[in-house]
């Protein structure tokens, strides 16, 4: 079922258009900040994990968040060493929960783009689909931009958070979780993501951080062609 699911996502979305955002970097500079780079202070979203935005892990192992109905998807390949990724998460997801997640609009689906040069990045995916199974993915994925990623500082953080940690720890070591980290990577591969941040909106992908207008006006467009049909 998992590889069925995948394979169909794959076929939608590896033969649309690519658009490259006037802010995408070369490959050579993957827009990948130092990992001692990230700011100490913490993106604080209270709606994160609090149950007032639906949330659920996907077969595919992607984090999607919103109205499952909503007629839009916005699939983001991230990272948390990218600078550009925390500058998503700080200006431009609170736009578009406001604007598009919260009156059903968007889907936002999430996944981290692992890379060679920043071994963390498997440990900060794990992270979030172990937190995802307990309905803390999405709280899981803001923490990790403004932490060390390694498991004493993950545990130090959610001490106090409404889930079981026991369960947590058991889920990082558990093969299936590897397969479907390798499953997200074979996807990434797929669609010829090697960048962060990269974007697919109902399909249709872009690469680069937008600013705020550019990213509502392709989401603007995107639902009058919805509507249209």
């Amino acid at each position: 079922m998992q590889k069925a699911l995948l394979c169909g996502l794959t076929l939608m979305l590896v033969g649309c258009l690519s658009i490259e955002s006037r802010r995408a970097m070369p490959e050579e500079h993957t827009q990948i900040s130092a990992e001692g780079e990230a700011s100490s202070s913490k993106i604080v979203f209270p709606l994160f994990g609090s149950g007032a935005i639906a949330e659920r892990i996907l077969e595919t192992g992607i984090l999607e968040i919103g109205n499952r109905e909503a007629p839009l998807v916005l699939l983001l390949f991230t990272n948390h060493s990218c600078r550009y990724c925390r500058q998503f998460q700080e200006d431009l997801y609170p736009l578009l929960l406001k604007e598009f997640i919260e009156p059903g609009v968007l889907r936002l689906q999430v996944t981290v783009l692992p890379l060679q040069k920043y071994p963390q990045s498997r440990m900060a995916l794990t992270s979030i689909l172990c937190a995802a199974h307990q309905g803390k993915g999405a709280a899981m994925h803001n923490l990790l931009f403004s932490i060390p990623i390694n498991q004493q500082s993950i545990l130090a953080e959610i001490e106090e958070w409404p889930m079981d940690r026991d369960l947590f720890r058991s889920c990082q070591n558990d093969p299936v979780i590897g397969l479907r980290i390798a499953e997200l990577e074979s996807l990434a591969r797929s669609l010829h993501v090697t960048l962060v941040p990269t974007f697919f909106l109902n399909g249709e992908k872009f690469v680069g951080l937008p600013d705020a207008a550019e990213l509502r006006g392709r989401i603007e467009t995107k639902q009058r062609e919805v509507v249209g049909k």
